[in-house]
């Protein structure tokens, strides 16, 4: 992961894994800080969660996204008939060169949240690419 994200020339640098990064925190933390990650798109945890800006996400600037989509029968709550709810349903991520747009759909079609990601600059600079 660390030569990766050191040697990645990538616009925007995106962690996708199964677990969210509060496991692990130290480690998603530093990783964050020193490589200008993003965004993670992580699983696991049952419902849908959007961090982001707020004082309690631990990663900001850094966004986290759990997708919630998941989980068969086992959702992190009791699911809304209509899909009122966090339970179940999908993430939709709308990239452009500028900016990410995070939008989280229930079960039932509606909006769940919705946010803007920016870019984030690394803390150290990464190092060239090996074709270059």
């Amino acid at each position: 992961m660390e030569d990766a994200l050191a040697e990645s020339a990538a616009d925007w640098q995106i962690v996708v894994t199964h677990f969210p990064p509060s496991y692990g925190r130290s480690y998603w933390t530093d990783l964050a800080e020193r490589h200008g990650i993003d965004l993670f798109v992580v699983g696991h945890v049952h419902s849908q969660e959007l961090h982001h800006l707020e004082a309690t996400n631990f990663l900001s600037p850094t966004a986290w996204v759990v997708s919630g989509g998941g989980g068969g029968i086992t959702s992190g709550g009791v699911p809304d008939l209509l899909g009122h709810d966090s339970q179940y349903g999908f993430v939709e991520l709308t990239l452009t060169a500028k900016e990410i747009e995070i939008l989280g759909i229930s079960h039932g079609g509606h909006q769940v949240f919705q946010t803007f990601l920016l870019q984030r600059e690394p803390a150290e600079p990464r190092r060239p690419s090996k074709e270059a």
